[in-house]
């Protein structure tokens, strides 16, 4: 009987090791990701950053060719071959500003989706560091669970990963 005990014991053990094994290597799985993504977090900021850089450039410049164009406008009804050139001068200008406000409008959607993929990017990272949290807290209760005499339940993680299309993981305990 006493032999029976100690094999049930050892078991038990060996089943402890391996779960613990299982969440070190999932915890660290998870820490690498973690970093991943905050880098990836980081790179969508400094994009974010240059291309309001570049927006507000591009609406100093457009406001720079309105005023001058309107400049040109008023030197219109003076007429004679200075006018004329001016009046080439102004069209070239005229299809410079459509080009920068398209520069603009592209500029502008472009820093909408980059801030739409930071915050997915921020919800995410807040994602990993909560799994991260629950996996090191069912971790160490396992340790404690494990230093003591009363008997661990089986436990059963169901991990989901996130999609690259906007889908959500995590994980979640199903006792049994």
């Amino acid at each position: 009987m006493l032999i029976f005990i100690i094999n049930l014991a050892q078991e038990k053990s060996s089943l402890l090791r391996e779960e613990i094994a299982q969440l070190r290597v999932t915890a660290e799985s998870t820490a690498s990701k973690l970093e991943r993504t905050t880098l990836q977090l980081d790179g969508a900021q400094s994009a974010n950053a240059e291309l309001e850089r570049l927006n507000d450039e591009l609406k100093r410049s457009d406001g720079e060719i309105k005023r001058q164009l309107d400049k040109w406008q008023s030197l219109e009804n003076k007429g004679g071959a200075e006018v004329e050139a001016m009046r080439k001068r102004r069209i070239e200008l005229e299809v410079q500003v459509k080009e920068l406000e398209n520069r603009l409008g592209g500029a502008n959607k472009r820093e909408k989706e980059n801030t739409s993929a930071l915050e997915k990017e921020r919800v995410r990272v807040s994602k990993l560091k909560e799994i991260l949290g629950e996996w090191r807290v069912s971790w160490f209760k396992s340790c404690s669970l494990s230093s003591s005499s009363q008997p661990i339940p089986e436990r059963t993680f169901v991990c989901m990963v996130a999609s690259d299309r906007g889908g959500t993981g995590g994980c979640r305990e199903i006792q049994g």
